[in-house]
């Protein structure tokens, strides 16, 4: 168990150290900023036999506005989009690794009245998740959408590629700023409608 934590926890300082590279590269390539219309991230990791995915988005990407839903047409377009978002088999094509969804959370508590965050099949909690999105929505006055994935991979040595097709789902997102972490490398990937897959090999 400790073992595994302190795994967990050195992933994360790969990804935050990645994720911080690549945003300074994007910055001085295009004055990337952590919320940008039309512009999510996507972060990956792979260890082991688990795959994590991790989707953040300005909320107007995937919904049409930032606020806090109040008509009934922007509760439908709430209600739409978590649905949308929880069908995971339309997002994600895996080329090898066998993976099988373990559990997915889609946290749109800050456009959705009502809605506890990691609404929608929770299956199993992440004890540092709820800790997370408390601090990371602090520091921003704008609604976004926190979509995170856990695959339970049977040959994630043969992971090969991962084609990402959300920019089918919402026309709102023209940008993923993507990074990667196996357990033998990194990377990171700007992907757009025509440049969907991450390759990982």
């Amino acid at each position: 168990m400790k073992k595994s934590l302190n795994n967990l926890i050195y992933i994360v300082i790969l990804l935050t150290s990645l994720f911080l590279h690549n945003r300074s590269l994007s910055k001085a390539n295009s004055e990337f900023s952590s919320h940008t219309h039309g512009i999510s991230e996507l972060t990956i990791a792979i260890e082991n036999q688990w795959l994590e995915i991790e989707i953040i988005s300005p909320a107007i990407n995937i919904v049409g506005f930032e606020h806090k839903a109040i008509t009934e047409t922007e509760l439908a377009a709430v209600k739409n989009s978590a649905s949308l978002l929880s069908k995971h088999e339309h997002i994600f094509i895996f080329t090898g690794g066998n993976c099988v969804i373990n559990n997915q959370t889609i946290n749109m508590s800050s456009i959705a009245p009502n809605m506890p965050s990691g609404d929608s099949k929770h299956l199993h909690s992440h004890k540092n998740n709820n800790e997370y999105k408390t601090h990371h929505h602090q520091n921003t006055d704008h609604g976004e959408v926190i979509a995170n994935y856990r695959y339970h991979c049977k040959k994630s040595s043969t992971l090969s590629a991962i084609t990402v097709k959300v920019f089918d789902l919402f026309v709102g997102i023209s940008q993923i700023n993507t990074v990667w972490i196996t357990e033998n490398q990194q990377g990171s990937v700007i992907l757009n409608p025509t440049n969907k897959v991450i390759n990982l090999r």
